[in-house]
């Protein structure tokens, strides 16, 4: 049925636009939902994009993090009709890139954002084959900001056409004509109910094994990069009085887990010394993302999978820095966990105390990152977790998907 869609250059996507990373996630041609990150790190490529980065395609990284790209659109900031960009984990390698601070940053209107979910609505066209795509931009905001600012403050800026080429990796010389003409902008949280209770495989959509522990009254956290964003619901549907978002993200602990492995582990405190006295200091991890895919979600999918057995593991966290390999940086990790969890937990009892509801739920790459915490047998009673734990970071996403696959479920019947 999906078949028709495709035959209209008609993608049913999903931008999840984060301070960490952009979480994208789209139907197949099979019908089935992919989904892919691209961390939020850009960089200008400079005036001639024809010179690549002086040999970064060689270094080896998944292909969604190889991504030089040019791009011509009315949706870049401040005039701009044309841009050169270094996109998501390539970016790392240029000499000025560009992450949101450890704060949560507005979306809306940020370049930043813009940029990588431009070159994921490419990245989906690429996968798929196909030259030319039509996608309904299903994104949202944090609740705050979707109050202050509204919904149309993203979608006039994000409809039209816009062309994306690849100047270096995988794509080169690869062009997407992306066009955007229709599209809902949701406050962050607010539609996680829809992950929760459907799935979507081989064209058709189901309902979970959780959407009859839901209910009619329950309450969601989504905990994010920058943002811990909360809604509730009773049987009138969301209660927009009482949801709202806080200012709390992983971002900020994970910067202070780089910090102190610098200072406070000896082997790297030597390093950092040696390279500054040359002039040439570079951190150990560049971003966030890398050093979370690298060094910490390892241990958690091995968390997630003993658990699911009946079993404890204890994590044991690891980093490099160049001539230094195999840092036990364990005591500092598990920490700054702690830190975040008491941090959020506290937010969520306070919430859980005025919202009255016997059910919340909990989702997010928040959720990987404090885990360790989470796990405990305390929490796994309190919280209810969604079923494929491993693709927390992808739930807002698919939770925009499944709302888009609703809004077109007509047109994918006819």
């Amino acid at each position: 049925m999906l078949s028709k869609l495709f035959e209209l250059k008609k993608v049913l996507g999903a931008s999840d636009s984060g301070n960490t990373s952009n979480k994208f996630s789209y139907i197949d041609k099979e019908g089935n939902i992919r989904s892919f990150v691209i961390p939020s790190v850009i960089a200008e490529a400079g005036p001639n994009p024809e010179v690549d980065m002086g040999g970064s395609s060689k270094v080896s990284l998944p292909k969604e993090s190889k991504l030089h790209v040019t791009i011509k659109s009315d949706a870049l900031p401040n005039g701009e009709k044309v841009g050169h960009y270094y996109v998501g984990e390539y970016a790392k390698f240029a000499d000025e890139y560009k992450q949101p601070n450890g704060e949560a940053e507005d979306k809306h209107n940020n370049k930043l954002h813009t940029i990588t979910t431009l070159t994921g609505f490419a990245l989906m066209a690429w996968e798929l084959g196909m030259e030319e795509i039509n996608i309904p931009y299903y994104g949202g905001l944090p609740i705050e900001e979707y109050r202050r600012v509204g919904p149309n403050a993203v979608l006039d800026r994000i409809k039209g056409v816009h062309e994306v080429t690849g100047v270096d990796g995988e794509f080169k010389g690869k062009t997407a004509l992306i066009k955007i003409e229709e599209g809902e902008v949701h406050p962050e949280g607010v539609t996680s109910s829809l992950g929760l209770g459907f799935d979507i495989k081989n064209g058709e959509m189901f309902e979970t094994t959780l959407e009859n522990k839901i209910g009619e009254n329950f309450a969601i956290t989504d905990l994010g990069a920058g943002t811990l964003d909360t809604a509730i619901y009773d049987v009138d549907g969301l209660n927009s009085k009482l949801s709202g978002n806080k200012k709390i993200g992983t971002n900020r602990y994970i910067d202070r887990i780089l910090e102190r492995i610098e200072l406070e582990v000896e082997a790297f405190v030597e390093v950092k010394k040696d390279l500054e006295s040359t002039g040439t200091y570079e951190p150990p991890y560049r971003t966030r993302e890398e050093f979370m895919r690298t060094v910490i979600i390892p241990e958690v999918s091995k968390m997630i999978k003993m658990n699911k057995e009946g079993q404890d593991y204890e994590p044991r966290f690891y980093a490099d820095w160049l001539w230094e390999t195999g840092e036990d940086i364990s005591e500092i990790v598990k920490e700054e966990m702690e830190n975040y969890y008491n941090e959020v937990v506290k937010e969520i009892y306070a919430f859980w105390s005025s919202a009255r509801t016997k059910t919340f739920v909990i989702v997010g790459g928040g959720l990987l990152f404090a885990y360790y915490k989470f796990r405990e047998p305390k929490n796994q009673k309190r919280f209810l977790y969604p079923p494929n734990l491993e693709q927390a970071n992808f739930f807002t996403s698919r939770a925009y998907l499944i709302s888009n696959y609703m809004d077109h479920a007509e047109l994918i019947q006819a």
